[in-house]
């Protein structure tokens, strides 16, 4: 991603440079992680990654931390201060860090050249519909009431806008979420997903939907706006499902999973 950020044209470069604060935002969430299982400094150092303003510096500063309660004050004396717009995040960190890095893509959409605002507001407008949906699906598997669920949520984005966002927040289960996507392009595939959600209890099938989704959406846009940022945002897409999809397999394997139980865990244009 800093080869591709480093190599647009200016601009386009503000999306790929804020497209870059969710690979910061996922390292965080690694070591809070970590933090919370109370793993050794060492094996901090070793598995989390330095990416923007994630520096190897700040990365030792938190592991060094005794607690999560440490890190996020730590935090908040830098660069991702705004992550952390409440003095409560009541455990809800992972989402806080998640909505802070859309807020960065969101802000992006003013910063590019007019030539190719189209294409990046179309992509970061289908990035909230997705992300949107998936806190949606989650929280409710979860069980958080719905004024809860609400503040999780993102804002508009393509499809969804605001009132339907309410009324999906008020939604009792899944299936419910589900039949309030009914006109947008997101329900077939939703609806594909139910059965397998129903038989398995396990929402990972209707979010792997949506990430297919995402792919065939990225595809679209480097047909329509090849010339212009259409095909760089499909490539920098498609290549973080290429690196998920080699984890997969290679955790799978460590596992001794058949391929056959291997594949549907897999994000690729195949299964579109």
């Amino acid at each position: 991603m800093k080869t591709l950020t480093n190599s647009m044209p200016e601009g386009v470069r503000p999306l790929f440079d804020a497209y870059l604060t969710k690979f910061d935002v996922n390292q965080l969430k690694k070591i809070i992680r970590m933090k919370n299982r109370g793993v050794e400094k060492d094996e901090i150092l070793r598995k989390v990654l330095p990416v923007k303003n994630l520096t190897s510096e700040l990365i030792s500063d938190l592991a060094d931390a005794k607690d999560v309660e440490t890190m996020v004050s730590m935090l908040k004396e830098t660069y991702f201060n705004d992550a952390f717009k409440t003095e409560e995040h009541n455990g809800f960190l992972e989402l806080m860090l998640d909505k802070y890095a859309y807020e960065k893509l969101r802000n992006a959409t003013l910063k590019v050249d007019v030539d190719v605002a189209r294409a990046v507001s179309m992509f970061v407008g289908r990035y909230a519909d997705i992300m949107n949906l998936k806190i949606l699906i989650r929280s409710r598997k979860m069980g958080y009431s719905s004024d809860v669920l609400e503040t999780f949520l993102v804002g508009k984005g393509r499809e969804i806008p605001e009132w339907k966002l309410h009324e999906m927040s008020l939604t009792t289960n899944i299936q419910e979420i589900i039949s309030e996507t009914e006109g947008t392009t997101y329900a077939t595939p939703l609806k594909e997903a139910l059965p397998e959600y129903e038989k398995t209890g396990s929402v990972y099938h209707l979010e792997a939907v949506l990430d297919r989704h995402m792919l065939k959406i990225v595809s679209g846009l480097a047909s329509e706006y090849g010339l212009t940022a259409g095909t760089p945002i499909r490539f920098a897409v498609a290549k973080e499902y290429e690196n998920r999809n080699i984890n997969a397999v290679i955790k799978g394997i460590s596992e001794g999973l058949s391929p056959e139980k291997i594949k549907p865990l897999l994000i690729t244009e195949d299964a579109l």
